[in-house]
């Protein structure tokens, strides 16, 4: 029955760390997350910042230079953002930039609108792609313990899971998260996610936790510590040499009625219709711990502003001082402070289908250019041991940098706003 009842489960100011552990339950479960690229996060609520406030951090010794480290972190973010709105809008000027009217697709310079409601929509819409912009390069100040809301919906027997593995985490944040989850979630599905904490979720929750900590012995048993960086977005760790094949035989089977090893014993290479298998999203995603260890990154636009990318090296820097002081005491807490600008490594497993919808999807021109240039290395790690898995890709965009991407997508807010006043 748990298949068949499905519930919405609304959590409010979680921090990153806490959204990362409901998000990495994939199977079953949609989510939907307030975004930390458009909406800046340079005020306050009630005189403080939106960011959690652990209490074993708190309360320990370190409590003082946590909140001074991350009042340090969104100060300077709040101080960068008009900075580089302005920055960017002497960069790109709105007299340089080409606006497409929504309704006849045509695709003017701002100096050669003449039809006034065109010319406002076009100011509006520059505008909110700026801040957008601004918001983008800007969130690598932001660390992991600012606060965010998670929409999830699933069925019964995925929120139980879900929960079984939240009250699993070690996290005083996520285990209290996943008590309150519970709680909202027996008014309406109870009977569905009742066995996540009883003696058999118990005895589950425990099964997780003994297997993490294996992990970590074996990992310190077995893995000598090495060069931790590396030069490359995106790594092909491992690929079917015969995956030309594999998808051929797959498109042919439902219309034969030969044994699938005898279709793939004979097929031959022909991809051309292989664009359906563009939409499913389905990925196992494993990453390692948020540390400091590997080092941070500066974009383009952070490093050609003096005052800022003095301010993110300094700010840098201090989160990386105090995360290596609580990483000793308390290795788990101590990811809230690591900023988003810190890389982190992590492993995801996805077939073909998926790598379409993946790759095609975050290279379009409003993606964060982040995740495009990781985007573009995937495509082209494919491309260099199947390029003709590739080659039906019609929809990447490998446009190195679109320096105010959400333009066109503005424009199109600017008319449906424009439609409703």
């Amino acid at each position: 029955m748990g298949e068949l009842g499905g519930a919405h489960l609304a959590c409010q100011e979680v921090s990153q760390i806490a959204a990362r552990a409901i998000e990495d339950n994939r199977v079953g479960l949609a989510y939907l997350e307030k975004s930390s690229r458009y909406v800046p996060f340079d005020d306050r609520v009630n005189g403080q910042f939106r960011y959690y406030r652990p209490a074993k951090i708190i309360e320990s010794a370190f409590g003082r230079d946590y909140i001074a480290t991350m009042d340090m972190l969104f100060e300077t973010y709040a101080r960068a953002l008009p900075r580089m709105s302005d920055h960017l809008a002497r960069k790109h000027p709105i007299e340089a930039m080409e606006f497409e009217n929504a309704l006849t697709g045509d695709v003017q310079r701002f100096p050669q609108i003449r039809d006034d409601e065109m010319r406002q929509s076009a100011q509006w819409a520059y505008r909110q792609a700026v801040r957008a912009r601004a918001c983008d390069m800007l969130r690598c100040f932001l660390p992991l313990a600012t606060l965010t809301n998670v929409g999830v919906w699933g069925n019964g027997r995925a929120l139980e899971y879900l929960l079984i593995k939240l009250y699993a985490n070690p996290l005083d944040e996520i285990q209290t998260l996943a008590q309150a989850a519970q709680y909202e979630l027996s008014e309406v599905i109870g009977p569905f996610i009742k066995r996540a904490h009883d003696d058999k979720g118990a005895a589950h929750q425990a099964f997780l936790q003994a297997t993490r900590a294996r992990q970590r012995e074996l990992s310190a048993q077995y893995l000598t510590q090495g060069n931790r960086a590396s030069g490359d977005k995106a790594t092909l760790v491992r690929f079917d040499p015969d995956a030309v094949d594999q998808v051929v035989a797959a498109i042919l089977y439902p219309a034969s009625d030969r044994p699938k090893a005898d279709v793939l014993a004979r097929v031959r290479v022909n991809i051309g219709e292989f664009r359906d298998l563009q939409r499913h999203r389905m990925v196992s995603a494993e990453r390692q711990a948020f540390t400091t260890a590997l080092g941070w990154e500066t974009n383009d636009d952070v490093r050609e502003v003096a005052e800022i990318h003095a301010d993110y090296r300094q700010a840098m820097e201090q989160a990386a001082r105090l995360y290596e002081r609580l990483a000793e005491a308390m290795p788990l807490e101590a990811q809230y402070v690591v900023p988003f600008g810190y890389r982190v490594r992590y492993n995801v497993q996805l077939n073909l289908r998926e790598a379409y919808h993946w790759i095609e999807l975050r290279s379009t021109p409003q993606g964060h250019p982040d995740y495009r240039r990781t985007s573009h290395a995937m495509y082209r790690a494919i491309q260099a041991v199947h390029p003709l898995l590739v080659e039906a890709m019609t929809f990447v965009d490998l446009t190195p940098d679109v320096p105010i991407g959400r333009l066109r997508a503005e424009m199109r807010r600017a008319r449906r706003r424009a439609s409703t006043t």
